[in-house]
This record gives C-alpha cells, structure tokens and sequence, in this order.
C-alpha cells in the first residue's frame, strides 16, 4: 500500500512538473519581455538623468564664466545666453538686468524687473524677488512702491523682513515716524531675522528717534 502510495505521489510530481513545463512554454515569454521593458525602461531614466545632469553642469559652468566674464561687448554675450537660455527666461532677463545696472540703465532694469514680476511663467519666489529690486529702483512713486511692498509682507513670504526694511525707509522719508516706528518693531522682533538686517536696524531706529526728536 505504501508503495502504491508513492508510486502515486511521483506520478503527481511529474504530472505538475509537466504542466508547469508546459505554462512556462507557452506564457514564459511575458515573463521574458517584462524583465526586458524593465530593463530598457531603466536604461532610458537612467541615460535621460545622464543627459539632464550634463546639461545642467554646462549650463552651470556657462553661468560661471559669464558672471565673471569682464568683457564688454554686450551684443556678444547677450548671443551667447540666447545660446542656452530662452529669451523670455529668467536667467536671461536677469542677465540682462545685470547688463544694464553695469551701464547705469536703471529705468531698463525697473521694467525688466517689472517683466518678472508680472509673468505668469516664474514661480512666485522669482516674482517676489523681482518686485523687491524693483521697489528698490523706484525712488519717484512711493505710493506704488509701498503698494508693491504690502503684497511682499505676507508671513510666508521669503523677502518679507527685506520688504518691510523698505517700508521703514519709506515712511522714514515721508516723515512718519509713527508708522516707520511701528515696522521697524515688526523687524526686531521677527525671531527669523539675520545678523545683517539686525545691524542694519540699529541705523534705522537712530535715524527715526533723531526724526521725531
């Protein structure tokens, strides 16, 4: 009986081992072509990251060269940059705001940053920052500086302590001292304040305690 039994059961195995054959045989080319796709698919990320990486340290060192280049003819490098950059980027455009502060283009600076600002293209970092530099440009409207300087307070925003600095000095110019007092203590008491503008604070409440004295 028992050898009946095994008799059976190596009857069983071979019966199995033989449908699995079988399966293997006939579906074992899916199998096959998935491990090739992964693999191609991984030669593919992995060529394409290559080639973001390469691109990304020639424009890298582009960017070096240019930012130290003393040169000055300017239609050669602004072809150079066209060269990379697109010419509505924001590398471009701050390029060129670059050229023009060299040149003292400064009503060109204001509407290229003005370009910035009001472009639906850059992240909101890249608009902030161009609405800073330009409220640091625009010495003639105080009103629409300080407008610009209001959307830039927000907590989350990144240049707010710089923003609201530019609101102390524009008060301080028209005399308010009340008001200028008021941001400044806004500054001083911001725990994400730097050394910098900490140092800087000290001018401004000399400044606004000799104003109202």
């Amino acid at each position: 009986m028992s050898e009946n039994e095994s008799f059976i059961d190596e009857v069983t195995e071979e019966v199995r081992r033989d449908k699995l054959y079988l399966l293997l045989k006939k579906y074992g080319w899916i199998g096959v072509v998935a491990i090739v796709l992964v693999i191609l698919i991984s030669i593919f990320f992995e060529l394409r990251s290559n080639a973001r990486i390469a691109a990304s340290e020639e424009r890298g060192d582009f960017l070096a060269e240019a930012l130290s280049d003393t040169k000055e003819n300017r239609n050669e490098l602004n072809k150079e940059i066209l060269d990379f950059f697109q010419a509505d980027s924001f590398i471009t455009l701050m390029f060129n705001s670059r050229l023009y502060e060299q040149n003292s283009e400064f009503d060109n600076m204001k509407r290229t940053f003005e370009t910035i600002a009001n472009s639906k293209g850059f992240s909101s970092s890249f608009k902030s920052f161009a609405k800073l530099k330009w409220i640091l440009l625009e010495n003639d409207d105080l009103n629409m500086a300080e407008e610009t300087i209001n959307q830039l307070i927000t907590p989350d925003n990144p240049f707010r302590l710089l923003a609201l600095e530019q609101k102390v000095l524009i008060k301080i110019k028209q005399q308010n001292w009340k008001d200028a007092q008021e941001n400044l203590d806004l500054i001083i008491g911001d725990p994400n304040i730097s050394q910098g503008l900490r140092s800087r604070t000290r001018y401004l409440q000399n400044a606004i305690t000799f104003g109202s004295s």
